[in-house]
């Protein structure tokens, strides 16, 4: 843990805001109230009029997601993601246009109170627009460095896999272009949860039993 210094409770305000609240990640003013767009999502980097920095992640406190801090008062985020396999057993994988830019599993954050399971399938069709009622739960991880845009460095993992006969894709602006990889033969440049999971030997089993 020596190699980054991850996100903790002091890092945010003594009172943390009942609404969601983004503070530059390197100076931690608060951001303009006009900087999330009216869903809630935010482009992939901004200049801070504060600090005069340009930064692709913010310090975001979102009381609508699952976090938390744990016994060393580090942030944690709830994240589920889906290994989706076609009839060839190739891996769908899309490369982000966010940070962190690399090529990842569809995958995202888990809502507050939600289901891990209806995270996964929320966020299999919003990124790629396949749609599966077949999700097999693959196990639970915590990764440490696992740094994403919205300040964690510290994901608490839900992972799930399915298999699918329509390999129609339909990517939203998070992803610019996809393909079907073989298992040996994965891109080089994987987000960690992507190359940690899709390089674990008991994961792998588990996807030949799809």
């Amino acid at each position: 843990m020596n190699s980054i210094k991850y996100t903790q409770r002091n890092n945010f305000p003594d009172m943390l805001p009942v609404t969601r609240t983004g503070y530059c990640f390197s100076c931690r003013s608060i951001l303009p109230s006009d900087f999330f767009s009216q869903e809630g999502s935010f482009s992939k980097d901004y200049h801070c009029a504060d600090c005069n920095k340009k930064q692709m992640r913010i310090l975001l406190w979102d009381p609508s997601l699952e976090q938390s801090f744990d016994s060393s008062e580090y942030l944690i985020h709830e994240s589920a993601g889906v290994i989706v396999l076609n009839e060839n057993n190739e891996v769908l994988l899309f490369y982000r246009n966010k940070y962190p830019v690399s090529h990842t599993i569809p995958a995202g954050h888990v809502d507050r109170e939600e289901d891990s399971k209806t995270a996964a399938s929320r966020e299999l069709k919003e990124e790629t627009g396949i749609e599966s009622d077949n999700l097999h739960a693959i196990c639970i991880r915590r990764l440490m460095g696992d740094s994403c845009s919205r300040g964690a460095d510290i994901h608490e993992w839900h992972l799930f896999a399915t298999k699918v006969a329509d390999t129609k894709v339909v990517l939203t602006d998070e992803g610019q272009k996809y393909g079907w990889y073989k298992l040996n033969d994965l891109p080089k440049d994987l987000t960690l949860p992507t190359s940690t999971f899709l390089k674990d030997q008991n994961i792998l089993n588990k996807l030949k039993e799809l």
